[in-house]
């Protein structure tokens, strides 16, 4: 009659298939986490000489800029909202702005702090934040 395999044949054998299937593991997690995602990220300039950029793919509007936001915007509160730059349209003009703000992603709502926000310049429309803004004078604007 066989005898059953040992403790130390079976801890042999499971290494051994770990050992085999890890690489195709490794491999099929990397194809999923490097796949990128299409971005179309454009260099903001503001009136105030603010430099900033922002993927216009990326409907939140968030901006990186050369300062840290918490420079510009002083407080946030305590639910959760952090400072951040973000773009947001004049409502009377349509005029772009860049804009300290307080960004809370888990809401994934935006405050805007109005006195912080600064018309965004081109020369053409690719130069502004959304890939449907108009360049008007000088200024990229939201399309009547």
């Amino acid at each position: 009659m066989p005898q059953p395999p040992t403790r130390s044949v079976l801890r042999l054998l499971n290494a051994l298939i770990i050992a085999a299937l890890l690489p195709a593991l490794v491999l099929s997690l990397l194809a999923c986490t490097t796949e990128d995602e299409p971005t179309d990220v454009v260099t903001l300039k503001a009136q105030n000489g603010r430099v900033c950029t922002v993927d216009r793919l990326e409907i939140s509007g968030t901006a990186t800029c050369e300062v840290d936001a918490s420079t510009v915007v002083s407080s946030c509160g305590d639910g959760g909202a952090v400072a951040c730059f973000s773009t947001f349209p004049d409502t009377d003009t349509g005029v772009q702005r860049l804009c300290g703000a307080c960004c809370n992603s888990s809401t994934r709502q935006t405050s805007i702090v109005s006195d912080t926000c600064s018309a965004i310049t081109c020369e053409a429309a690719n130069d502004c934040p959304n890939t449907t803004d108009i360049c008007d004078g000088g200024l990229c604007k939201r399309p009547n």
